[in-house]
């Protein structure tokens, strides 16, 4: 949401629903490319990128690889978060930084489908994904919305 003066920071999370197609990697774990907007480092451009994330409904919160998010020129604050830690698949996990994304869509071969904006996503250090994953979409992203995971046709509906 866009206005003259940038972006709206209310932390209101508007949503889009919609199909996308998924993949699943060799441990059958369901992997979106997510696309971000965001500001860029010693910028206030807004930039867009799109990360290959696993879907993890088990998840309460997104969490943004920080090795990624430096790799992509996410704008982290020189200030790191007070020492925090939240738990992602049996491993205790410290928050490194708190970032709110302007705009996260889901990628549907180049096309974004589904849609979530201001929200508020973690930037940390995670050992319990594979690097070439940027991180791990949460049930934040689907807050009040219905998700079905279609296994045979590999698709993931969100309403």
């Amino acid at each position: 949401m866009k206005s003259k003066k940038g972006i709206n920071s209310k932390k209101t999370i508007n949503r889009k629903v919609g199909t996308i197609h998924y993949k699943l990697c060799t441990d059958k774990r369901v992997i979106v490319n997510v696309m971000f907007y965001f500001y860029e480092e010693n910028s206030k451009k807004l930039s867009l990128k799109t990360i290959p994330m696993i879907v993890d409904t088990g998840a309460n919160v997104t969490l943004l690889n920080i090795k990624f998010a430096e790799k992509i020129g996410f704008k982290l604050n020189k200030r790191r978060t007070p020492q925090e830690e939240i738990e992602t698949a049996g491993t205790k996990t410290e928050i490194a930084y708190k970032y709110i994304v302007p705009e996260i869509m889901l990628d549907d071969n180049g096309s974004p489908v589904v849609f979530v904006q201001n929200l508020e996503i973690l930037v940390s250090e995670i050992r319990v994904i594979p690097e070439e994953f940027g991180g791990i979409l949460g049930l934040d992203f689907f807050e009040d919305k219905k998700i079905c995971l279609d296994l045979l046709n590999g698709t993931l509906d969100v309403t």
